[in-house]
């Protein structure tokens, strides 16, 4: 052999053959990987499910007989009510809720005039270049605060 000679794997010569480096093994980079993909996948499921739940609360209080029957076919079905027993408890389940429906809309008024004066004593405050950021912020407090208007109770089935 000469100091020629075409090499393949490693460094080789008269005396001997020096095999190539062993590349260590990247685990980092599989573990940093995997919590990356866990995170993305936990970002995604919570945005979905803010996504999806305000749809099904709105879709409720627009259309409350719904939540009226969906709540008392849960209940039927995990305590075993009796045809009679379902028939009650869903007036109880109406009359409650309509109650509470009732009760927002007696208040969504005071809350609305309370969010208008917040609303605009901090825009007098601010100069111009803080109105954008500001009437940004402020359509996030309003979607959490106020919920969607609710129609008048359905009675009947």
């Amino acid at each position: 052999m000469n100091d020629n000679t075409e090499q393949i794997h490693g460094t080789q010569t008269e005396e001997h053959i020096t095999p190539p480096p062993k590349r260590k093994p990247r685990r980092w980079l599989m573990v940093l990987l995997g919590i990356l993909i866990l995170i993305s996948g936990m970002v995604i499921g919570a945005g979905m499910t803010v996504i999806v739940g305000r749809r099904m609360v709105r879709q409720f209080m627009d259309h409350p007989e719904r939540l009226y029957t969906r709540t008392t076919n849960r209940l039927r079905k995990s305590l075993d009510l009796s045809d009679e027993q379902t028939d009650e408890v869903r007036e109880i389940i109406e009359e409650r809720l309509g109650a509470l429906i009732e009760i927002h809309r007696e208040v969504r008024p005071k809350v609305e005039e309370q969010l208008r004066l917040f609303r605009d004593e901090v825009t007098k405050i601010l100069d111009e270049d803080q109105l954008d950021s500001w009437n940004k912020h402020f359509k996030h407090i309003e979607r959490a605060l106020l919920p969607p208007h609710h129609p008048p109770p359905h009675k009947g089935r």
